[in-house]
């Protein structure tokens, strides 16, 4: 009988579930073609019905020998380490399959492998790997150009919203565990000196400020309506970075408007603030009267109320009153924690902290 028949027989075989005999007519091939990718396959997959795992791994990876560049092995392979839960081995097998699928421009087939990666990565626990896996999903990620085409894909704004969720997440517990591991250690260095060092080398490495644009683009583009809370999440990280980081003036510009758009929002004294500890003293009566007010309305307790008030009363040319109002201000703003002063590396931080008063009762 030709291979070709024997063949069909083991194929019929096994499409009855006879996995015995599937597996006696597949070895009977091999020890005539050893070089026979198709027997190979069967007598994994009659292996692997039969729960002879090692036997099955080894036919896959003969059969992958003779020809890498076929999928049913590879396949196989996957199957098997999925059934005997071996995430370390299935791990570059759906990296394989990744690869070949976004080559080949299959959308469907790449988003279930993209799906079984997500998966690996959480049940490994691994943060990092579980933002990339989920950043693999997004259109204009790594497999973008073909993803984009499936049809059960999640939108870019739902993938890129858990990915800022997570990279938040992953963040802000990097901050807290390095700071319990470095105050420890002999010789630690004070508190407000270590944080502050720990927080700049945790956003050095992120890459949430990019999280962020990227929802930005994906919104428009599927018109979404903004979110105020990423946009709040975008605003503090650049914000922080720019009291920590030497920043260029552009990216001070992009921290403004973001803050003058939140400003808008009333959703947190932050923004606010940021405009006020970024305007020199001189300069603080030509900042937007209604910026001003709607500080003043909507945090009326915030530590740079009196400032802002004072301000106010000056514009509207009560001479005497902003004048003692600004010292009220000064007065107040001395009593902040000087922690909090020494973290504002900006004009009005630097005025409050030099002892000037000129001017002022």
């Amino acid at each position: 009988m030709s291979a070709k028949a024997k063949l069909k027989q083991t194929k019929e075989a096994i499409g009855k579930g006879d996995y015995p005999t599937a597996y006696r007519l597949a070895k009977g091939i091999l020890d005539f073609e050893s070089q026979n990718y198709t027997a190979w396959i069967f007598l994994g997959v009659a292996c692997q019905n039969q729960e002879n795992w090692e036997e099955g791994e080894s036919a896959y990876k003969r059969a992958i020998d003779v020809d890498d560049s076929q999928l049913l092995a590879w396949q196989g392979l996957a199957s098997l380490y999925e059934k005997l839960g071996n995430d370390e081995a299935l791990g570059p097998v759906l990296e394989k399959l990744a690869h070949v699928f976004y080559s080949g421009h299959q959308p469907e087939k790449l988003l279930t492998i993209l799906q079984k990666q997500l998966a690996l990565a959480e049940r490994s626990q691994d943060m990092p790997k579980i933002i990339t896996a989920w950043c693999h999903l997004a259109g204009d990620g790594t497999y973008g150009s073909v993803i984009s085409a499936a049809s059960a894909k999640p939108s870019d704004t739902t993938v890129w919203q858990r990915v800022i969720d997570l990279q938040e997440e992953w963040d802000r517990k990097t901050v807290e565990r390095e700071v319990k591991t470095r105050r420890s250690r002999l010789g630690a260095e004070p508190l407000v000196i270590l944080r502050p060092r720990i927080e700049k080398e945790v956003m050095a490495a992120s890459q949430l400020p990019q999280y962020c644009r990227s929802w930005f683009v994906a919104a428009e583009q599927e018109g979404v309506p903004p979110s105020d809370t990423i946009h709040l999440i975008y605003f503090t990280r650049l914000y922080r970075e720019a009291q920590l980081c030497t920043t260029s003036a552009e990216f001070r510009e992009r921290v403004g408007e973001e803050a003058r758009y939140l400003c808008q929002r009333q959703l947190s004294p932050l923004p606010f603030e940021y405009l006020l500890e970024t305007t020199d003293f001189d300069a603080l009566d030509q900042l937007p009267r209604e910026v001003l007010e709607s500080y003043a309305t909507a945090f009326p307790d915030a530590p740079l109320i009196p400032l802002a008030r004072a301000v106010l009363a000056e514009a509207a040319e009560v001479p005497r009153d902003s004048v003692t109002a600004a010292g009220k201000a000064l007065a107040t703003l001395d009593t902040l924690d000087e922690t909090v002063i020494s973290a504002l590396h900006l004009p009005l931080a630097v005025l409050l902290s030099s002892g000037s008063r000129s001017g002022l009762p």
